[in-house]
């Protein structure tokens, strides 16, 4: 969802970005997968325990029953917080706010890259056993974004946790896009 807000504000405002490094995401309209209501249903569970959850292993175990991949749980629960004094952690998003919002969260406000562009230098990182960046959608992108390079990873959506050395080197490709001051 964040690469889907840069690449909007870089449409939308194009004079506050320098470039867009989008990971895993782009501008295009398609659904979240059926994972994302479970994870919502598995961070709810955690914070509706009569016992407050007070460490992140705890957490951890919680959230097992709703999601066996522990890098998924590990970067879920990097959105747990324990507010100044208090023991009980809790999320720092409004789950009910997320979960009411789930629908519109696949969903991109541009259509017509006739009227919007952004010619910067443009990285998407995808991840090619994630569903999020279809093949046929890099025909799109490119209108979009004309100077778009993508770097490809063998990994699911969360590329961050799953490829981070990789990530680490892929975002070096974006100064090789920009230009040199003169």
């Amino acid at each position: 969802m964040g690469a889907k807000t840069a690449l909007t504000l870089a449409l939308r405002s194009p004079s506050l970005v320098s470039s867009v490094i989008a990971i895993d995401n782009g501008p295009i309209r398609l659904p979240l997968t059926d994972d994302f209501p479970r994870y919502i249903r598995g961070m709810r569970h955690i914070q509706s325990q009569a016992t407050p959850v007070s460490s992140l292993s705890e957490a951890d175990a919680l959230l097992s029953q709703f999601e066996p991949d522990p890098a998924i749980r590990l970067f879920l629960l990097t959105n747990l917080t324990r507010k100044s004094g208090k023991d009980r952690l809790h999320f720092r998003v409004p789950l009910d706010i997320l979960s009411s919002s789930l629908d519109a969260l696949g969903d991109f406000p541009y259509t017509d890259p006739r009227r919007n562009r952004f010619e910067k230098p443009v990285l998407i990182v995808r991840a090619t056993r994630s569903h999020y960046l279809p093949d046929h959608s890099k025909e799109l992108m490119q209108k979009f974004f004309p100077n778009l390079k993508m770097v490809d990873f063998d990994c699911g959506h969360w590329v961050i946790t799953e490829k981070p050395h990789e990530f680490r080197q892929s975002r070096f490709l974006v100064f090789s896009m920009v230009p040199p001051r003169a």
